[in-house]
């Protein structure tokens, strides 16, 4: 099983709600073997999740937070296509885990997503990086 964890004061914490899942397995007081790894640049996720929310928020679409988050995701060309058990195609979007997506790839997803995020939302990319300055 892989967990990612990152480095705060106060220990290793996981970043992702699935992560956490798989920490909560492990029963207190059980050994486990940890073996380190450096993964991909988490302060850049933190900053797609932020483009993420700033999107959402100033968007017309109602939907949460995560179902938008994946509608984009496929609207960038972020999916793997599959035919469902009626015939018809469907879209899922790429997972965005550290575990499967290289970080040259995550930065090109963050640039279409800023793509994107102008056009849908009517303003330059100049606009947007500064107001994701503030909510970093």
């Amino acid at each position: 099983m892989k967990i990612n964890l990152v480095k705060t004061n106060f220990g290793l914490k996981p970043i992702s709600d699935e992560d956490m899942k798989r920490l909560k397995k492990i029963e207190e007081g059980e050994v486990i073997v940890a073996e380190y790894t450096r993964s991909r640049n988490y302060r850049f996720l933190k900053k797609y999740m932020a483009l993420v929310q700033l999107m959402w928020e100033n968007d017309s679409l109602n939907l949460t937070r995560e179902r938008y988050r994946k509608e984009m995701e496929i609207a960038a060309g972020y999916f793997d296509s599959y035919q469902g058990y009626d015939g018809e195609i469907r879209k899922e979007p790429k997972s965005i885990s550290f575990g499967k997506m290289e970080e040259e790839e995550f930065e090109q997803l963050f640039q279409d997503m800023l793509q994107l995020a102008c056009m849908r939302l009517g303003v330059d990319d100049g606009t947007v990086k500064e107001e994701l300055k503030y909510t970093l």
